[in-house]
């Protein structure tokens, strides 16, 4: 599955609309919450394992790198903040070779 363009902020408070879709992995409620902020850059090898099995990962990672300021440490997308600074820093690389 994949969000439409545009539908990133569709949620509340700057959430993407699919946040709100209880098919995410992370929204069962055998899955402790706590999982997904360990409060750190790194870590997070149970939530990133969740994430693994939801429909909406890829999703979940692209709209978590594209808003730093609010995905914070928490992971999305089976990332974790610095996770998503390494994937930032290859793309910002591979558009300096593309120009």
């Amino acid at each position: 599955m994949t969000a439409q363009p545009g539908a990133y902020y569709a949620g509340q408070g700057g959430l993407p609309a699919f946040f709100n879709n209880p098919q995410r992995a992370c929204a069962r409620p055998s899955v402790d919450p706590g999982l997904f902020h360990p409060g750190t850059r790194r870590g997070g090898d149970k939530a990133k394992a969740i994430c693994a099995r939801c429909p909406f990962w890829r999703d979940c990672g692209e709209w978590a790198l594209a808003n730093p300021d609010v995905a914070g440490s928490g992971i999305f997308g089976g990332t974790n903040e610095a996770d998503r600074d390494v994937i930032r820093a290859r793309r910002d690389a591979r558009k300096g070779r593309a120009a």
